[in-house]
């Protein structure tokens, strides 16, 4: 099966969920399994720092901090991976 294919499936919708909950002034904020889950098979470049939701939304050019400044380019990586 496309891991990679289906893994980008769930980071489309956590960050554009994110988006919505954003413009309604809500949370939004990703559930912390599925956002460990898509960087680990996404983002293996991207550091965890703090917890994974708000890693993945700074991977994805949502958020900044002062020690992360908001990413203006992102990429993940989809590629298929050997089994191990």
């Amino acid at each position: 099966m496309a891991w990679g294919f289906a893994a980008m499936g769930v980071v489309e919708t956590l960050v554009h969920t994110y988006d919505i909950a954003q413009g309604a002034q809500r949370d939004g904020k990703p559930p912390e399994d599925l956002s460990r889950r898509a960087l680990v098979r996404l983002f293996p470049d991207v550091p965890m720092i703090g917890d994974a939701s708000s890693t993945l939304l700074w991977a994805t050019g949502r958020i900044g901090s002062p020690e992360r400044p908001r990413r203006t380019s992102w990429r993940w990586y989809g590629a298929p991976r050997r089994r191990q």
